[in-house]
């Protein structure tokens, strides 16, 4: 499980040592191999930090998004987010099928599929990224509301 959640890409083939001494550090090859065993077009992660606030990786099959800008107050990153544009998403596709005699009739994929407007069969979901810098923070000193409840379990509530 650690090295699902704490590897990151990285340029060479195969993987390697992260550098964060934690995880391993995967290349193209990996995320190809993943994408495919798993039937999948695209790796979205998160939880590293990015200097632009995110970056595509692996021939753009590895995208990483980070949304915390100047993370930990020192590092300067800015953050980002990702929305998709375009195309349809399978479930999509499937509810309009529904109810439309789809339900076991054969050759009703193809139907559906001639339907969609040629423009529209070919426009594939595209990533869009907006990034922004970190906001200045009010004049309140750090864990100020933080309570010594039950040892901080009491959920900063000043119980």
């Amino acid at each position: 499980m650690c090295e699902l959640l704490w590897s990151d890409p990285g340029p060479e083939p195969g993987r390697q040592p992260s550098k964060r001494g934690v995880g391993v550090a995967f290349g193209p090859d990996v995320t190809k191999s993943f994408l495919q065993n798993n039937g999948l077009e695209l790796l979205v992660r998160s939880h590293e930090v990015k200097e632009e606030g995110f970056a595509v990786e692996h021939d753009g099959y590895c995208i990483t998004v980070f949304s915390a800008p100047n993370y930990v107050d020192q590092m300067g990153n800015l953050g980002a987010f990702i929305r998709f544009e375009g195309g349809h998403c399978e479930s999509e596709t499937e509810e309009e099928g529904e109810g439309e005699g789809a339900g076991g009739v054969e050759g009703a994929e193809d139907d559906k599929e001639e339907k969609k407007p040629e423009k529209e069969k070919e426009k594939a979901m595209t990533p869009q990224f907006t990034t922004f810098a970190a906001s200045p923070h009010p004049p309140v000193r750090p864990m100020a509301y933080a309570s010594t409840f039950m040892g901080g379990m009491g959920g900063g509530f000043g119980f």
